[in-house]
This record gives C-alpha cells, sequence and structure tokens, in this order.
C-alpha cells in the first residue's frame, strides 16, 4: 500500500480521511481500488474468495464503518460482512465488534415481522458482538448503551439493561447517548 506523493497518505491512509470528512463515495473507490491491486500483484481475481490480506484489514474497517454509517443500513449484511472480514485479523477494536452488533440489531428490526426466527438470531448475534466488545474493552461505553438498550427494548430484560446503561454512565457521568436512549 504505498505513498501517493499528491496527498503524502497511502490509499488506506486516503480512503480513512475521505470517509472521515463524509466523502464515501471516494472512500469506497480508494479502497476497492488498494484492493484490486493487491489481488493483481497476487495474480487473483475478484472472484477469488479466498483472498484476504491482513495488511489490508483497514480496507474492511472503512467498509464497514461506511455501510453503517450513522445507522444508515441499506445493507446491513454488507456492514456486517465488511466487520466480520476485519475481524478475522484484528480482534483488539471493541467498536468493530460494537459496530457490528449495530448492524445486526438493524437486520433485526428489517426481520422482526416477516422472520421472527432469522431476527431473534441477529439480536442474539449483536447482544453477543456487543458483549465481545466489553471483553476487549470493558471501559467502552458505547458497547454498555447498545446492549442496555437492545436488553431493554427487545428482550424486556430491565435489570440487566439497567446494569448496562449503569456501567456507562458510571464510566462517564454525563454521556448523552445513554441518556437519550
Amino acid at each position: 500500500n504505498p505513498i501517493d506523493p499528491g496527498t503524502g497518505f497511502s490509499g488506506v491512509g486516503q480512503a480513512y480521511i475521505d470517509m472521515s470528512l463524509g466523502r464515501d463515495a471516494e472512500a469506497l473507490k480508494r479502497v476497492d481500488a488498494v484492493e484490486k491491486k493487491e489481488r493483481a500483484a497476487r495474480g487473483e481475481t475478484d472472484a477469488d474468495a479466498s483472498w484476504r490480506n491482513p495488511g489490508l484489514s483497514m480496507v474492511w474497517y472503512i467498509r464497514g464503518k461506511i455501510y453503517g454509517k450513522k445507522g444508515d443500513f441499506k445493507d446491513p449484511a454488507k456492514c456486517i460482512d465488511a466487520y466480520t472480514n476485519y475481524l478475522q485479523y484484528t480482534t483488539d477494536k471493541p467498536s468493530a465488534y460494537a459496530n457490528r452488533g449495530v448492524a445486526h440489531e438493524a437486520l433485526y428490526l428489517q426481520l422482526r415481522f416477516s422472520d421472527k426466527a432469522a431476527a431473534e438470531k441477529h439480536l442474539d448475534m449483536a447482544l453477543a458482538d456487543y458483549a465481545t466488545a466489553l471483553e476487549v474493552d470493558p471501559t467502552y461505553k458505547a458497547a454498555h448503551q447498545h446492549r442496555g438498550f437492545a436488553l431493554f427494548k427487545y428482550k424486556k430484560d430491565n435489570a440487566a439493561a439497567m446494569r448496562e446503561i449503569e456501567a456507562a454512565l458510571k464510566l462517564d457521568p454525563i454521556y448523552v447517548a445513554v441518556l437519550l436512549d
């Protein structure tokens, strides 16, 4: 992933900047180009499903962030897939687990009336992802917030939900996201 002399950043670095500035289409084009170039260097095709390069795990993280940006899930399955690919190589980033959990929760909401069994599976996966995020970093307050909200709203487990919300507020007494949920 060489440095672009025009920007001073690697393709992945520039994609992260683009994503941070809301230029999602440009960011996706950049990560696609980086991945395509890497595949070509390895003599692999786009259809080669076995291709993975741990050095390019950020390509998947960036895709996951974009596919799940601001909870606007047009295709939560793409977000889940991107974070799953990222987590094959990088397991120490709690936000990846929490963000994948949010995408599972989005699928739960999409499926809860049409396919209750599949919806419940996604809700359980969301809760598991939030729990894993907290195993990685017990101080990750967003995971406490999301887990608490899901336990309260969908599982109707008020006691467990309160424990999560209280844990988030103990970490940050003015954590606004928890107070608004």
